[in-house]
């Protein structure tokens, strides 16, 4: 139907103007149904009688037809399907036309009641307004415009192009601005009431393929449709000279992010320029902006120039880019080089500057991941597959100026490996730390020159992330922390246990007082270490999980495991928690600081022991006060052998004495352990107290013996105690060099006397049966004094 309508009219249009172009004189009139009252909304127009125009529709219009100068022209608009003049809605008397002359007729307002006054107090009557020395070209280049207001509710505004020129100053309803003769091209316009800075509507004129044409851009239609009859709604429409009617846009945008990744020296600062304004000043290499705005559904010029520049006409080269989609997201990479004495792409990829544009880009992600794609930017690298260091792949075969599709991946760090397309040696090691971006995105980007000094010593290689607010970070190369860990949680129930590290088995089945050798873990980012029952299947078992475990750059730690798991332990006594945790000695040793010795530390790691003073029996105090789960600074003395001596923490009372030989271990260092219960009865009968010595090598804890009579404390006093652990009954064998004055006494494990023995004098080899019913289950020390020379021996009360 509406295809037979046009047609019609078309052919009526054709008739009349062949007869009216019978007469001498003519001018060429366009004719505009602007008329937005809903009962004019199709018309049929007469012209001095005759139906020229018939079923004109609202928002249509024809091209420039000739019309009779010279003389008046009687227009009547009718309703349609007239069926002559009687049906007139309005007569009007138009001319004499001025011959030759371009005439534009609008027919505007509204007929019937029921609408809203104009806010400017106008009249409006329908009635036709007339545009005289109307344009119907322009110069090469150029088009003639001219802005006519034809809202009937709406007040006088100003038109300007946005942010830009004005166009129009208080245009009143009924009244056009005369011709501007602007550059063919798109214009953004925005409308603001008279007088403010506010616009109220956003239209966008893409004149770009109107060069030497001319068009007439009407408002139209009602600011508020339900106070005028429900008529049609405001919009902007341009009609061309043909009669072609286009109703403008309103600005639509994309979001655009632009990153400086063009390594040449000469490009290391620039200029950026968009449709002609500097959009960005003294853009820096390696640089980003965040996402911005930019006008949708048209073709953007974006030239870059030299930094400082003055124009458009400092440029070292200018792009075409778009139409851009509305609401898509891009990124727009600079790439390649500016300038000669490059090196070539291994490839034979052009090297070229240019823009490279990833669409559809992320700026967001589902919680708890990034969405992260990587861009191959270094114009004299090969290409490469990309993968989680010892895991999967990133990206296959990326080669420069291309990029891999987005990946949706958790919000966690990652170790990078670069790999040459199909080998398995990574040339280089990264670390992506993107724990803190959830629900973010992020372009990965290679960087800079894999060759500097081939190419003009321009900035090496690098891997960079950008991110969606325009920050870049440059990824570092992986680095390590040497980490030994060791089991030292005395509590049966975890006797043998798995560990993970960040979610993967590390240590299956790994046995109490053992220790690891020291291993390469990644630093500078958290870990999480969890530790599960043995033959666990899934970190989802674990008994205890720690976060955030942050290792620095080529140190070396001791990571202990201490406390107890479960329920019937006894408490500290010095009230320190004795949950299951990790211990962590930090600056731990691997080898000594001087070769002929050995560098020692002690970590007291017995949650049912008080704080003990550590001294070397005849020698200096190692330790003073040391509390469970906490570690002394490494000590470092001559490879020999040694009596260490555990004393209460005032060094009134030697608690127990073991025996440490390091006589070969010159050059080496190690951690002795506290380690076990003073009271295994009182905690679940796990294993006794005890020294132990564990070695940078790792491999099962080496115990110290303690010291007996067997082994001289002197030259004077030897003891032995048997049976061992003991129940009503012990008997102490020991034998005295000289004669002398001799005290035995039973000490408890605080060092405090449970129990005098004997006092007297004594020589030569003795045997004492010592009753024990006395003494609860636990740990006790059997102590001989003669004459200052002391002899110390461990025993345990177990019924």
């Amino acid at each position: 139907m509406k295809k037979t309508m046009v047609l019609k009219q078309m052919l009526t249009v054709f008739l009349l103007g062949t007869w009216f172009a019978s007469f001498a004189q003519t001018a060429n009139v366009q004719i505009i149904h602007n008329c937005a009252a809903p009962a004019a909304d199709t018309v049929d127009i007469y012209v001095n009688g005759t139906l020229a125009l018939p079923s004109v529709a609202f928002r249509t219009a024809t091209g420039f037809i000739n019309l009779p100068s010279g003389v008046a022209l009687s227009v009547v608009v009718a309703t349609k399907h007239s069926t002559g003049l009687a049906d007139s809605i309005k007569s009007f008397t138009v001319g004499p036309l001025a011959s030759d002359s371009n005439y534009v007729v609008i027919a505007s307002g509204i007929a019937g009641a029921g609408f809203a006054a104009n806010p400017n107090s106008l009249s409006t009557a329908f009635t036709l307004n007339v545009i005289a020395n109307a344009k119907t070209s322009a110069p090469a280049g150029n088009v003639n415009l001219a802005i006519f207001h034809g809202v009937t509710d709406a007040p006088g505004v100003d038109v300007k192009i946005t942010g830009g020129a004005t166009l129009a100053t208080n245009l009143e309803y009924g009244s056009y601005a005369g011709y501007l003769t602007v550059p063919a091209t798109w214009y953004p316009i925005s409308i603001y009431p008279t007088g403010t800075n506010t616009a109220v509507a956003n239209y966008l004129a893409d004149l770009s393929s109107l060069g030497g044409g001319a068009a007439v851009v009407l408002a139209s239609g009602f600011l508020t449709p339900s106070m005028n009859n429900n008529g049609p709604a405001f919009a902007l429409i341009a009609v061309l000279a043909n009669g072609t009617v286009i109703t403008l846009p309103t600005q639509t945008f994309a979001n655009i992010q632009v990153i400086h990744n063009s390594a040449a020296p000469a490009a290391d600062s620039v200029d950026v320029y968009i449709d002609g304004a500097k959009a960005l000043n003294s853009f820096k290499f390696r640089s980003a902006t965040p996402f911005i705005n930019l006008l949708a559904s048209v073709k953007h010029t974006i030239t870059v120039a030299a930094p400082n520049s003055a124009s458009i006409a400092d440029s070292i080269k200018s792009f075409t880019a778009g139409p851009l989609a509305a609401d898509s997201n891009y990124v727009v990479i600079a790439s390649g080089i500016v300038g000669s004495g490059f090196a070539a792409n291994p490839n034979s990829l052009s090297t070229a500057f240019t823009l490279n544009v990833i669409a559809n880009a992320k700026i967001s992600a589902p919680s708890g991941n990034v969405n992260l794609a990587i861009f191959h930017g270094a114009t004299d690298a090969p290409g490469v597959d990309i993968k989680i260091t010892g895991g999967s792949a990133l990206a296959t075969n990326l080669q420069y100026g291309s990029h891999a599709g987005y990946l949706t991946v958790p919000a966690t760090w990652y170790p990078i490996s670069i790999y040459p397309t199909g080998t398995n040696t990574a040339v280089a090691n990264y670390l992506a730390d993107i724990s803190s971006l959830d629900g973010g995105a992020a372009v990965v980007l290679a960087s800079g020159f894999l060759t500097p000094s081939m190419n003009n010593n321009g900035p090496a290689f690098a891997l960079i992330a950008v991110l969606t607010n325009g920050t870049v970070i440059t990824l570092p190369a992986q680095t390590f922390a040497n980490v030994q860990i060791a089991h030292n949680c005395a509590a049966p129930g975890a006797d043998s246990v798995d560990v993970y590290l960040d979610g993967s088995k590390a240590i299956s089945n790994f046995k109490f007082r053992t220790a690891t050798p020291f291993i390469k873990v990644l630093s500078g980012v958290n870990h999480t270490v969890a530790v599960a029952p043995p033959n666990s299947t899934s970190v989802t078992q674990a008994i205890a999980t720690f976060d955030s475990i942050n290792l620095a750059a080529n140190a070396n730690y001791v990571v202990v495991a201490s406390g107890v798991v479960g329920n019937g332990f006894a408490s500290n006594p010095s009230g320190i928690s004795t949950a299951f945790k990790l211990d962590v000695i930090p600056n731990a040793q691997t080898v000594s600081t001087n070769s002929s010795n050995v560098d020692l530390a002690i970590f007291h790691g017995a949650t049912d022991a008080p704080a003990v003073s550590v001294v070397v029996q005849g020698g200096a105090t190692l330790v003073q006060g040391l509390q469970y789960a906490h570690s002394t600074p490494y000590v470092s003395v001559p490879a020999g052998n040694y009596v260490i001596e555990i004393k209460d923490s005032s060094e009134s009372s030697v608690i127990a004495s073991y025996s440490a030989n390091v006589t070969g271990l010159a050059d080496s260092a190690g951690v002795v352990y506290a380690s076990g219960f003073l009271t295994p009865a009182n905690n679940n009968n796990g294993p006794a107290f005890g020294l132990y010595l564990s070695l940078p090598s790792g491999g099962p804890f080496i115990p110290l013996s303690v010291y007996t009579g067997i082994e001289r404390l002197s030259n004077n006093v030897m003891l032995q105690l048997f049976p061992n652990p003991a129940s009503n009954q012990i008997t102490a064998k020991f034998s005295l060099a000289e004669v002398g004055s001799v005290t035995i006494d039973i000490t408890d494990l605080n060092g405090q006397v449970v129990e005098k023995v004997a006092n007297g004098n004594l020589s030569g080899s003795q045997e004492l049966e010592i009753n024990t019913n006395q003494l609860s289950n636990g740990m006790y020390f059997l102590r001989i004094n003669n004459g200052g020379n002391l002899s110390v021996n461990k025993f345990l009360v177990v019924r």
